[in-house]
């Protein structure tokens, strides 16, 4: 590899890993690859693991690297996965845009929103006893309100509680607390991201793709609601990707039209994609 100066022998040594890396492949050997912290480039452990989502594996801290030994063992040793079927287990994280918006219009929205989150609640646990729900709300800036529990009491006293928090849209922000809480999924359970929004990031605009990008590639699938007509739906796309879905409601009152739909996609466990016959 010939460059032509100092500034650029990291993109000398991106290349040189991702052939390596592939030359193993060619000898059958399985490339697993592990980043810690936020500062890892998720496209090129793609690139060294052959495009196989399932065989990189995302941390925040070295603290976490024991979960992440945990999974990279058992994708070594499995063999090939059955079709998808139910899954009776999903944990599932609601994203809530609290921004000013969503009351713009009308003072009654963030109730509504709060009566969406209270039916899709109630309908999932009764559906799934065993699923786990999260909270997370954001406008300029996000917060944890619930860690994942399959306790209907705790999400519907906690939803209860909600306020709406005003201001700007940082959805980069919401997502980076939905990891967090992701990092209690149970293996191997589904994992879901429900966003629901009225309209487009305005802070940390491109970010919000970045962090989906990373939950993607640590197995999380999204579920996207954009609300009234002031939503950008090719935005929501993006941060779904071809594995997401992306529902839209005409106002908030009609959130709770979709629940059902909400309900039917985390029965369906996600596609595994794993190397079969593995030593």
């Amino acid at each position: 590899f010939l460059r032509q100066t100092f500034n650029q022998l990291d993109m000398s040594f991106t290349e040189l890993i991702a052939l390596i890396a592939a030359q193993l492949r060619q000898q059958g050997v399985l490339n697993i690859a592990v980043g810690v912290t936020n500062q890892i480039n998720g496209t090129n452990l793609l690139d060294i693991v052959g495009n196989r989502n399932n065989q990189v594996f995302l941390r925040q801290t070295f603290n976490q690297l024991d979960m992440s030994f945990t999974e990279l063992i058992a994708t070594a040793l499995s063999a090939c996965p059955p079709p998808p079927g139910e899954c009776n287990d999903p944990d599932i994280v609601i994203a809530i845009d609290a921004s000013g918006s969503i009351t713009e219009t009308n003072s009654f929205n963030w109730g509504y929103m709060k009566m969406f989150i209270t039916r899709l609640a109630t309908q999932l646990l009764q559906d799934l006893p065993n699923a786990r729900i999260g909270i997370v709300t954001f406008s300029e800036d996000a917060s944890i309100q619930a860690k994942l529990t399959s306790s209907l009491n705790q999400i519907l006293s906690i939803t209860n509680n909600l306020v709406q928090i005003g201001y700007t849209t940082n959805q980069a922000a919401a997502l980076r607390n939905v990891e967090v809480v992701l990092y209690d999924a149970r293996i191997p359970s589904a994992k879901y991201v429900l966003l629901v929004t009225d309209g487009k990031p305005n802070v940390e605009r491109g970010q919000e793709l970045v962090v989906a990008q990373r939950l993607k590639l640590q197995g999380a699938r999204f579920i996207l609601i954009g609300v009234t007509d002031q939503i950008d739906e090719s935005r929501l796309y993006q941060i779904a990707g071809p594995e997401g879905t992306v529902l839209t409601s005409p106002t908030f009152r009609d959130l709770g039209d979709q629940v059902s739909r909400i309900v039917s996609s985390a029965r369906i466990c996600p596609p595994v994609q794993k190397m079969c016959n593995l030593p």
